[in-house]
């Protein structure tokens, strides 16, 4: 089974981000965001480091860009998806991939300064050309607190 390392290297109270690389392929990083840390609260919170089984999934309800992986046995969440968004406030608990890290020019006081994933449709594209897509080994490493 193929497995993706994601590091977690940055967190504040708006997001957390991380890299990502693929274990056995000699390929460039892609960036992660997620929400923030928040015990692991549903649908506000990243969810714990660890091990985890993403599975693919058709999502009719996720737009122009419905296939996602679903992230399988997080302790105590459910709907958790590995999906295109670029800023955390656009995620459930979920984890979204680009191809760079940045900002996105957008500045809301109240939910961020701007922290982004950029073009993340070109990331999950070249996530399924480098693994395929199928069922993969998520491995999350770094405290939940960067």
């Amino acid at each position: 089974m193929e497995q993706i390392n994601l590091f977690r290297f940055f967190g504040n109270k708006y997001c957390m981000m991380g890299a990502m690389s693929f274990l056995g392929h000699e390929t460039p990083l892609l960036y992660t965001i997620e929400k923030p840390w928040l015990n692991n609260q549903q649908m506000i919170s990243c969810i714990p480091s660890g091990s985890y089984v993403m599975e693919p999934k058709h999502k009719e309800n996720f737009g122009s860009y419905p296939d996602v992986w679903q992230i399988l046995d997080v302790p105590n969440r459910y709907g958790i998806y590995f999906h295109v968004a670029n800023r955390a406030e656009q995620l459930k608990g979920c984890i979204a991939t680009g191809l760079l890290a940045g900002s996105s020019g957008y500045e809301d006081p109240n939910i961020g300064k701007g922290n982004a994933v950029l073009d993340s449709k070109s990331a999950m594209n070249f996530i399924k050309e480098t693994i395929g897509y199928k069922r993969c080994k998520l491995l999350i490493i770094g405290d939940q607190h960067a």
